[in-house]
């Protein structure tokens, strides 16, 4: 048994590395799971807001993507409305965020962020730092 002298320190640090990648995993899909719902909320707000689309636009929505993905589940009514609240009770922070930003750099890259006119540039303007 003395060849195995240092086996606990060997499974000890090989359970931290699985404890320390299973976090990590975690932590990225919670990540990645905001964002997905941050981009749909803002692209169900910027068009409502731009066709002038009513609360009807998240009804059909919501059954269109479930005819597309049968299997996915969390696009309810309810919850593509809950996506859009997230947006509209963030944005200000982000705004805010964005225009400290735009203070710290040239008038160059000022002048080349891209006007809100389609959903595109919406989500470049508003998304561009979630993924940093």
């Amino acid at each position: 048994m003395e060849e195995f002298k240092q086996y606990p320190e060997l499974l000890k640090r090989v359970k931290q590395q699985i404890q320390q990648a299973q976090v990590k995993v975690a932590t990225s899909a919670n990540q990645q799971l905001l964002l997905s719902y941050w981009q749909v909320g803002s692209l169900i707000l910027f068009f409502q807001q731009q066709q002038g689309w009513g609360a009807k636009l998240i009804d059909r929505l919501s059954v269109d993507i479930h005819q597309a993905f049968p299997r996915v589940d969390g696009f309810s009514t309810r919850n593509l409305g809950y996506m859009k609240k997230f947006v509209l009770a963030n944005l200000p922070l982000i705004l805010q965020h964005l225009v400290a930003k735009l203070h710290e750099t040239s008038q160059d890259t000022v002048d080349a962020v891209p006007m809100l006119d389609n959903a595109e540039n919406f989500e470049q303007l508003f998304l561009c730092d979630c993924n940093q």
